[in-house]
C-alpha cells in the first residue's frame, strides 16, 4: 500500500461519511508500514507521520480534518518541528505559510536535532489526543444550562439507577421479599372483604364533604416524601431501597388488590372500582404509572407547595378527571427528612416548626383554591424517637441510620437530641392545629382532617423462643423506610382513622386486619371535624332523651 497516498487521502478528506473508510485504510497501512520500514522501502519518518494521523483519527474526526494545501505539505514530509506546531493546536492545522522555512526534504538519516523534534512531536501528539479525550468527557458530564434540560438529565439519571438496581425478574424479587418476611400474609380468595360495600357509596353524588362515603371518592392523590413514594417496600438488599414501589404505597398505591397489598386505594376500589389516580406499579414520580402520587424522595415541608402545584396540573390534564365535579381525597405526610437531614444545619432548628406551619397552610390554601370537592388527610408525622431508642436492630442499620438520619443519629449532634425531640413533638402539634384552623372550617366542598395513627406509633413485637422481640420486618433493608408489611399496617391504620370521629381517633397502629373498621347504617360517612361535632351533639341529645 502506498503510505504517502494513504496519508494524503486522509488529510484531504472532508466528507465525514467517508471518515470510517479512510480510518480503516490507515489502520491497515500500519502493519505494512512497519515491515516496509524494516526493509528500508520507506523512511522511518513517513511511518511515524502515519502513526500520528491514526492516533488523531481515534478522537473526534471533524477536529482533525485539514485543508488540502496543508495536508499535502505535511504528507510530503515536512520537518518535525512544523508537525509539532500543528499538534500544539489540534483543532486546526497551521496554514502552509507557517512552514515555508521548512520546505526542504528530510535527510536520509535523522539528525540529532530531528530526534529531539521527533520526541517533542510524539509528546505533543499524545498530549493532544489525551486533552481532546478529556474535553469530550467534560462535555458529556457537563450539566445542561436550562432548567428543562437539567430536569431531563436528572430524570434520565434516576431511571438508569432504578433500572440498574432492580431485580431482573420482579416475581423473583417478590419471592425474595417474602423469604425475608417483608410482605403481608396474602388473604385467601375464599375470605370476603371485611366490609359491606353496599353501604359505601351514596345513591347520588353528595353535595357536602361532610356527607362523603368511601365509595364517593372518585380521585385519590398523595403528597409527601420517600415514605409515600414507596422506597424499598420489597427491597431484598440495600441497593434496592432506591426502587420506588409506588404501586404498594400505603396511601396511594393501587397495584394488585387488598388481598396481596393492603393500601388505601385498594380498599376504596372495593367501594368504587372506577377510582382514578392511584399509582399502578414501580415508577418514578415523573413517569406515567405514578399517576397522582407526586411524592419525592428527600422532600421536605418546603417542597409541599410545589407538589401541590404539580398535582393540580396533573389532575386538570387527566382525561378521566372532572376537577369541579369529582370528589377527591388527598393524603399528606411530611417531616421525616426535615427531622433527619435539615433541622441540625445552619440554625434551622429554631424556625423549623413555624416554617412548617407556614408551608403547610400555603399548600392547603392552594389546594382549597384549585381543587373543589376535596378532603385532605393530614397524617401527623411520626416522632423519630422510635428509631433512636430502638434496641436489637440489625447491624447494618447503624450505618444506614447515620447516612440517612445524621441529625438524630450522628454523634456531632448528640447534645442537641433532646431539643430535636421537642421540635418533633411541636411539629406534630402543628399538624393537629392546622387541621382545625378556622379557615378550613364551615366549608362544604373542602376540608382538612388530621389522621393521628402515627402520633404514638411504636414497633410491634413477635414472640420467639427467647421471649418477645421487636419486629423489624415492618421496615425495609435500611431500617428507615417501610417494607410492604409496614405499608399494610399504615394503610389499615389510616383506614381506621377515616372511620373514627375526630377526638376519638387511634394514635397508633396495630397488626394488619386485627381491627378493620367499616361504615355502618348509623355512621356511613368519612369522619370530618364538622360531622364529628354533629355526631357528638346527636349522641349527647340521645343520651339526654333516654335519661328522661
Amino acid at each position: 500500500m502506498d503510505i504517502q497516498n494513504s496519508v494524503t487521502e486522509f488529510v484531504q478528506q472532508k466528507d465525514l461519511q467517508c471518515y470510517g473508510h479512510v480510518k480503516r485504510k490507515l489502520e491497515e497501512a500500519l502493519p505494512k508500514c512497519a515491515v516496509d520500514m524494516k526493509q528500508k522501502k520507506i523512511k522511518r519518518d513517513d511511518c511515524l507521520i502515519l502513526h500520528i494521523y491514526v492516533a488523531g483519527s481515534f478522537t473526534e474526526p471533524a477536529e482533525y480534518l485539514v485543508d488540502n494545501e496543508a495536508g499535502r505539505a505535511f504528507a510530503s514530509g515536512e520537518p518535525w518541528h512544523c508537525l509539532a506546531l500543528a499538534w500544539k493546536s489540534p483543532a486546526r492545522w497551521p496554514p502552509p505559510s507557517r512552514c515555508q522555512s521548512c520546505t526542504r526534504r528530510l535527510p536520509d538519516r535523522p539528525t540529532r536535532r530531528m530526534r529531539v523534534a521527533e520526541g517533542a512531536a510524539l509528546v505533543l501528539c499524545c498530549w493532544a489526543v489525551a486533552a481532546h479525550a478529556q474535553s469530550r468527557r467534560q462535555r458529556l458530564l457537563r450539566l445542561p444550562s436550562s432548567p428543562r434540560a437539567l430536569l431531563g438529565y436528572y430524570e434520565g439519571l434516576r431511571e438508569a439507577i432504578a433500572k440498574a438496581v432492580a431485580p431482573r425478574n420482579r416475581l423473583a424479587g417478590l419471592r425474595d421479599a417474602q423469604k425475608l418476611n417483608m410482605l403481608q400474609p396474602e388473604v385467601p380468595s375464599d375470605r370476603p372483604f371485611p366490609c359491606d360495600t353496599r353501604l359505601g357509596r351514596s345513591p347520588s353524588p353528595p353535595d357536602s364533604v361532610h356527607r362523603l362515603r368511601p365509595g364517593d371518592i372518585d380521585v385519590i392523590a398523595a403528597l409527601g416524601d420517600s415514605l409515600t413514594a414507596g422506597y424499598g417496600n420489597v427491597a431484598a438488599n440495600l441497593l434496592q431501597v432506591a426502587i420506588e414501589n409506588k404501586g404498594m404505597s400505603w396511601s396511594i398505591g393501587g397495584e394488585g388488590s387488598w388481598r396481596q397489598f393492603l393500601t388505601l386505594p385498594n380498599i376504596l376500589k372495593e367501594f368504587n372500582p372506577r377510582l382514578v389516580g392511584y399509582s399502578l406499579n414501580d415508577s418514578l414520580s415523573h413517569q406515567h404509572a405514578s399517576q397522582f402520587n407526586v411524592a419525592e424522595g428527600g422532600a421536605m415541608s418546603r417542597d409541599l407547595p410545589w407538589q401541590a402545584n404539580l398535582l393540580v396540573r396533573r389532575m386538570r390534564a387527566h382525561p378521566q378527571v372532572d376537577v369541579s365535579r369529582h370528589w377527591k381525597m388527598v393524603t399528606i405526610l411530611i417531616g421525616g427528612n426535615d427531622f433527619c437531614i435539615d433541622m441540625c444545619y445552619e440554625g434551622r432548628a429554631a424556625g423549623a416548626v413555624e416554617s412548617h406551619r407556614r408551608e403547610l397552610m400555603e399548600t392547603l390554601d392552594y389546594l382549597r383554591a384549585n381543587l373543589p370537592r376535596t378532603i385532605v388527610n393530614l397524617v401527623v408525622a411520626p416522632h423519630l424517637r422510635i428509631l433512636v431508642e430502638a434496641e436489637d436492630m440489625p447491624g447494618r442499620c447503624w450505618l444506614t441510620h447515620h447516612v440517612e438520619c445524621p441529625c438524630l443519629m450522628g454523634s456531632r449532634f448528640q447534645a442537641q437530641r433532646q431539643q430535636f425531640f421537642d421540635i418533633m413533638s411541636r411539629w406534630q402539634q402543628v399538624d393537629l392545629d392546622v387541621a382545625i384552623d378556622k379557615r378550613y372550617a364551615g366549608l362544604e366542598d373542602f376540608t382538612v382532617v388530621a389522621q393521628p395513627f402515627l402520633l404514638n406509633a411504636s414497633f410491634l413485637t413477635v414472640n420467639t423462643s427467647s421471649g418477645p422481640r421487636t419486629d423489624f420486618t415492618v421496615l425495609s433493608q435500611d431500617c428507615f423506610h417501610l417494607s410492604q408489611k409496614g405499608d399494610a399496617l399504615a394503610a389499615n391504620a389510616l383506614w381506621n382513622n377515616l372511620m373514627e370521629p375526630v377526638g376519638n381517633k387511634s394514635v397508633e397502629w396495630q397488626e394488619t386486619f386485627s381491627r378493620f373498621l367499616c361504615p355502618t347504617q348509623q355512621s356511613p360517612y368519612i369522619y370530618t371535624n364538622e360531622n364529628s361535632r354533629r355526631g357528638a351533639s346527636s349522641r349527647r341529645r340521645r343520651r339526654r332523651q333516654r335519661g328522661r
